[in-house]
């Protein structure tokens, strides 16, 4: 009787376990996939953040404010973080930091006050 039931139901489980491996491999792929396009699209969105930062400072002719976003996007540039470390990083805490756009944003809306003497 065990035999029969073995029959009968081993060819289902094994079939079943198939699919979920596969699926499993599949979502896991998509995950990274989407962990890549976060990671490619704050990278862009950080390289538009520093050409504003730039176009602002050289359009308000400020040399002083100009070299100090230069000096400051070489320190930031130093050691690129490949998507793997992001996708590492964003497991334990929220990856944020000296390339986050609203402290780019922040630092060029403080050479705009300081060129123009509004606080």
């Amino acid at each position: 009787m065990p035999w029969i039931f073995l029959e009968h139901f081993l060819p289902r489980v094994s079939l079943v376990i198939l699919v979920e491996v596969f699926a499993y491999f599949f979502l896991r792929l998509y995950k990274e996939s989407l962990d890549d396009i976060k990671y490619f699209q704050t990278e862009i969105t950080r390289v538009e953040m520093k050409t504003l930062a730039l176009t602002v400072a050289t359009e308000l002719k400020d040399s002083e404010a100009t070299r100090m976003l230069l000096t400051r996007f070489a320190e930031r540039d130093a050691i690129p973080s490949p998507p793997q470390q992001v996708r590492e990083a964003s497991k334990t805490s929220v990856v944020a930091g000296e390339t986050d756009p609203l402290i780019i944003l922040r630092d060029v809306a403080k050479i705009i006050e300081a060129a123009t003497g509004k606080k």
